[in-house]
Formats: structure tokens, sequence, C-alpha cells
């Protein structure tokens, strides 16, 4: 009698132990169901941008020569676009830019230069990834677009920017740019009137009105130089 007490207590302790290990790891489970899922897009793609580039965080500041006009000054944004930051900032530090143009306007647009066929369809060496919310990656500046905003150009790729930028023309162009091209850096309100005197003066060369383009090379205007001062 004792003997089978022994071995049905025996039989309820296990059955106890066994129904507590499942409890548990249903619970673990059901957990991990539940735990967040990181939403840090920035993790996945700064680590492109080397720890030691100094232009890879913090704020910097581009000084623009236009031929005929007077300088003006992008600051230039790395915590909210570090790759666009470091990957403008390595071109004009190259002089990639030095004789370029400006070969789009389109007005209450964009003013859009840095190509080094000056139609629109060159590029540099190398594509960086898109710096903004519809491709999955976080930056502020480029959800708020408005006259001054400073961006990287791109075609239907997403992560097609190599070195052709664009000057925000408009509040106005926010509707169609928000969240879809990497916002780097700012123009204040001195430099845009700058911008927008070339934009004034340059306008009746653009040849296509739909695309904005000045086909002619020799009307378009020419960048001098980009120097980064910090």
């Amino acid at each position: 009698m004792k003997k089978k007490i022994a071995v049905i207590v025996t039989l309820l302790a296990c059955l106890l132990l066994c129904v507590c290990i499942c409890a548990c790891g249903e619970q673990k489970s059901h957990d991990a169901k539940k735990a967040p899922v990181s939403t840090d897009s920035n993790a996945s793609y700064k680590k492109t941008v080397d720890k030691d580039d100094k232009y890879g965080s913090g704020t910097h500041h581009a000084v623009v020569k236009v031929k005929g006009y007077d300088e003006f000054t992008i600051e230039l944004s790395a915590n909210d676009a570090p790759v666009s930051v470091s990957n403008f900032c390595k071109l004009a530090n190259d002089g990639f830019y030095d004789g370029l143009t400006f070969h789009r306007i389109v007005k209450d647009f964009c003013l859009q230069g840095g190509d080094p066929k000056g139609d629109g369809t060159g590029n540099s060496d190398q594509k960086i990834i898109g710096e903004f919310s519809s491709n999955n990656v976080t930056n502020k500046l480029a959800d708020n677009y408005k006259e001054g905003v400073v961006a990287m150009a791109r075609s239907n790729d997403k992560n097609s920017a190599s070195c052709q930028w664009f000057v925000t023309l408009a509040d106005s162009a926010a509707t169609s740019l928000n969240g879809q091209y990497a916002a780097f850096g700012t123009i204040d309100a001195a430099g845009m009137k700058i911008c927008q005197k070339i934009v004034s003066d340059y306008a009746g060369n653009v040849a296509d009105q739909s695309s904005g383009t000045i086909s002619d090379k020799s009307k378009q205007p020419v960048i001098e130089s980009i120097k980064i001062t910090d």
C-alpha cells in the first residue's frame, strides 16, 4: 500500500512539474510574440559612415560660389542625414563640384545641379542610401520640407542618389517632397535671396518646361566652387 502511495505521489509530482514547464514555455512564447520590434531604422545603415569621419555627425557648413553671384552657405545636418552629408563633403573637398552647373530650374519647386553631364543623367562613382522615411530611414529634416531645404536628387530607385542635389524654392513643394528625398541641409534667408535671383535670371533659358531642364549647357548657371569650411 505504501509503495502504491509513493508511486502515485511521484506521478503527481512529475505531472505537476510538466504542467509548470509547459506553462512557463507558453508564457515565454507569448512574451516573445509581444516583444516590440526595434524601430531604429538608422541602426542598419549608420555603420556605413566611418566612425572617424568628422562629417558623419554634427553640423557643418558648405560655402557655394556661383559665377556672377555672391556666395551662399548651406548648413549641413549630419545628425539628420550622416551618409548624405559625408558624401557631399567628400565630393566637395575633392573638387568634384567645381565648374559644374545647375541644369534644372522649376519655379517654386527646385534649383538642381551637381551633375557632371549637365543634363540630369550623370552620377559620381558611388551611390548612397536614401535617407528618408519612405525608405525606412529616420530623417526629421526630410519630413519637413520648406523653402531653403537642400536635398539629394535621385531616380525612381530610392538608393540611387550620388552627387546631384537641389534647393527647395518654396514651402508648397513639401507636398511632394516630404519623406521622399534625403534632405541634408538648409540655406538661410540671405542665401535664398541669392538662389532665387539665380532662378529668376536663368528661368528664361529653360527649354523643357515640364522637366525644367536647361538643355543648352552654355546657358546654365556655373558652380565655381563648393568649400567645406569646418
